[in-house]
C-alpha cells in the first residue's frame, strides 16, 4: 500500500509515550509513524501543494472552518487514518469502494462548482482525503454492533446535541437511548480503530498532537453525537 513517499524505520523501539517521539521515532522531520512507515513533514508539504494557495484566493467566510492552522493537521490525519482504515479493510476482508472527491470540500464554504472547489479536487490533498473518506466509509458499515459501556454512554452523552444544540436533559434520562441500536456501530468501529493505532503503534510528532477523529452517530435525524479515536498509541 504506497499512499505517500514512506521510509522503512530500521529498528523497532518501544514507546514511552502516546504523543512522544521514542527511540528510532525521534526523528523531527517525520510528523507521523505508523507501524514501520512513516510519513514526514516534507510528505504533508507535498499533500498540501495548490492547497494552500487555493486558501490564498479565498475570503474568511469562504474558508468555513479550515483554515491555514488546521489544514495540516487535516492533511496528516488523512494520512495516518486512510492508512489504518485501509489495513483493517485488507486484514478483514472488506472491500472499500470508490468514492467521490467531493468529500474533501466539506468544512470549505465555497460552491462546488467553483474555482477555488476545481483546483482543490485536482491536489494530492483530494484524492488522500478521497481515499480516506472511502476506506472509513466502507468500515462504519461493517463494523459490529457492541454493547456500550457507561463510559461509552457517557461520552456519547456529552457530545450529543439535537438541531445542532446541546441537550438539556441529564444523563439518566438519555441513558437508556444509549444503547447497542442506537450508538453500538460506531463504538465498534471506534473499538476497530484504537486496536489498530495500538497494535501498529501510531506514534505522532507533538508538533501535530492532539491527533484525533470523531465517529459520528445519528440517533435520529435531528439528533446526533459522536466518540473520539485518539490516532496515537495510549
Amino acid at each position: 500500500m504506497q499512499r505517500m513517499r514512506r521510509t522503512l524505520c530500521l529498528v523497532l523501539a518501544a514507546l514511552t509515550g502516546a504523543l512522544v517521539l521514542s527511540g528510532c521515532r525521534s526523528d523531527p522531520t517525520v510528523a507521523a509513524y505508523v507501524g514501520s512507515e512513516q510519513y514526514t513533514l516534507r510528505d504533508v508539504n507535498e499533500m498540501l501543494k495548490g492547497v494552500e494557495d487555493t486558501l490564498d484566493t479565498l475570503s474568511e467566510a469562504q474558508r468555513g472552518t479550515i483554515s491555514y492552522a488546521t489544514i495540516r493537521q487535516l492533511a496528516l490525519r488523512a494520512l495516518v487514518l486512510g492508512d489504518l482504515a485501509e489495513r483493517i479493510a485488507a486484514d478483514r476482508g472488506i472491500p472499500v469502494p470508490a468514492a467521490d472527491r467531493g468529500a474533501v470540500l466539506q468544512g470549505f464554504a465555497f460552491p462546488a462548482d467553483s474555482d477555488a472547489a476545481r483546483v482543490l479536487l485536482q491536489t494530492r490533498f483530494a484524492e488522500e482525503i478521497t481515499r480516506t473518506d472511502a476506506a472509513l466509509r466502507a468500515l462504519a458499515q461493517a463494523a459490529p454492533a457492541v454493547e456500550p459501556t457507561e463510559a461509552d454512554q457517557r461520552e456519547a452523552y456529552t457530545n450529543l446535541t439535537a438541531g445542532g444544540q446541546p441537550i438539556a436533559e441529564t444523563f439518566e434520562a438519555v441513558r437508556p437511548y444509549l444503547t447497542r441500536q442506537t450508538i453500538g456501530q460506531g463504538i465498534g468501529l471506534k473499538q476497530w480503530l484504537q486496536e489498530s493505532v495500538d497494535h501498529y503503534h501510531v506514534v505522532v510528532n507533538p508538533k501535530y498532537a492532539p491527533l484525533e477523529w470523531n465517529v459520528s452517530m445519528w440517533l435520529s435525524q435531528t439528533v446526533e453525537t459522536f466518540v473520539v479515536v485518539p490516532l496515537a498509541t495510549r
